[in-house]
């Protein structure tokens, strides 16, 4: 057995020993799976979801909109009837919805528009791959970098979503960015130039993902531990005065057309708790009882419908939490469950390759995550964006693309497992690899 393991050492430490072919291998077969994916997929098949039914509003003319009142008073999500009088909207944070209505409006039909947001996934998927290898190379050398590049490329979830028309293929790497550019500012002097492109990036995130707003704040409280006292004040308002700015703009519309103050980015988080929280809940966002549709369907159609639709949602949510709160400890533990093994109710999370490609990547990015010796603040960074990853579920309801941002965290730990039990000597362990190996070649 302990030949047999020193030989698997070896051929990983030889594979790993050129990091920069290994890169290239990971980026090519990124985007040839992906492209094979694609093509093997039937457009017909994919659905656009709620993005599809206001991206075609936008497309014809009929306005950020996602409900309408029918002829009979009724009010129902527009479909792809599009009849009726459309009514103003914030279901949907704008960015990806916009994209969507992009595909519709230059191509000839629906299909080919599906195709081209297939196209842009495997782009952005090859993004995304570089900025894995970036995050892991910073926080030990290429090797683990390559490593995780590698790992991304094949892992078989990550595939299935270039085929799939979903905001995460967008704004995935763009909090991969954000991780990026939050690594290279966490010194007591950061650059101001880069710490306001991490504020304009996490303003924009919020349009992709509504909850990004809370990363902002959470990021301007990490942040005000890292720079030094004479700048922190400037810099952390700063921070949060740019990062504002798109979100802010957007509650503004949102409350100017929705006919109601609305502070938040989008209309459906009462709706998004109450998924996975109410008795009968089974914390998956694939099936849910929703006793309380005949009630939002008597709600009369005005500006301010979704705003009210939303509030029936959200009463109904905290009411069954506050009044049983050891069966909504219950459902978050079945919740936080179902994220690190799998979604029961989701027939995807069944397939024996999930569990055969999930189950490995956990368990060695655990160990990679418990082992990780990095500076304090990266240490908070990551922890705290894992943690932030890995609450959303668990407070709403858990749902594949929620799992994403832990899959890739797990990816670049697991890399640095990889490489520091095949050659511990070489992986400095920390986040600043350069800098450790300068300090190693000035001391011998």
């Amino acid at each position: 057995m302990s030949t047999t393991r020193a030989a698997w050492r070896q051929r990983v430490a030889a594979l790993l020993d050129r990091p920069d072919r290994l890169l290239v291998v990971a980026l090519l077969l990124t985007v040839a799976i992906r492209v094979v994916a694609v093509a093997a997929t039937d457009a017909a098949s994919v659905d656009t979801y709620e993005f599809g039914v206001m991206g075609k509003n936008l497309e014809v003319g009929r306005g950020f909109s996602y409900f309408a009142e029918r002829p009979d008073g009724l009010v129902e999500p527009d479909d792809f009837a599009h009849e009726g009088t459309p009514l103003p909207s914030a279901f949907m944070p704008p960015v990806y919805v916009g994209i969507v209505a992009g595909a519709l409006e230059t191509t000839a039909s629906d299909l080919t528009a599906i195709r081209l947001l297939q196209g842009l996934n495997v782009v952005l998927a090859l993004a995304t791959a570089w900025l894995v290898f970036a995050i892991a190379t910073r926080l030990a050398d290429r090797r683990a970098g390559a490593l995780a590049a590698l790992a991304y490329a094949c892992y078989p979830p990550l595939v299935y979503q270039a085929t799939q028309v979903s905001a995460s293929n967008v704004y995935v790497p763009l909090e991969l960015l954000a991780i990026l550019l939050f690594l290279r500012i966490a010194a007591p002097r950061p650059s101001t130039r880069a710490v306001v492109a991490a504020a304009g990036l996490l303003g924009a995130l919020a349009l992709l993902r509504s909850e990004a707003v809370a990363l902002l704040l959470l990021a301007a409280v990490w942040l005000w531990f890292v720079v030094e006292r004479g700048a922190r004040t400037r810099l952390v308002a700063l921070f949060l005065v740019v990062g504002a700015l798109l979100p802010a703009a957007w509650v503004v519309r949102n409350s100017i057309v929705l006919d109601r103050f609305v502070p938040t980015i989008t209309t459906t988080g009462g709706f998004n708790l109450y998924i996975g929280n109410h008795e009968g809940a089974t914390g998956s966002q694939k099936e849910f009882d929703d006793d309380l549709e005949p009630r939002a369907a008597r709600i009369p159609a005005s500006d301010s419908y979704e705003v009210e639709r939303d509030e029936l949602y959200m009463d109904a949510a905290v009411d069954s939490m506050t009044e049983d709160p050891l069966g909504t400890i219950a459902r978050d533990v079945k919740k936080l469950g179902m994220l690190l093994t799998a979604d029961f109710y989701d027939s995807r999370s069944k397939n024996p390759v999930y569990f055969a490609s999930w189950l490995p990547l956990l368990a060695l990015g655990a160990y990679g995550l418990a082992t990780y010796r990095g500076r304090r603040p990266v240490r908070a960074l990551l922890y705290g964006y894992i943690g932030f990853s890995v609450l959303i579920p668990t407070v709403f309801f858990t749902l594949a693309r929620y799992k994403l941002p832990l899959e890739l965290m797990m990816m670049v730990f697991a890399s640095l497992a990889v490489t520091r039990l095949v050659a511990p000597a070489a992986s400095p362990g920390d986040d600043e690899p350069r800098t450790a190996s300068l300090i190693a070649a000035r001391t011998r």
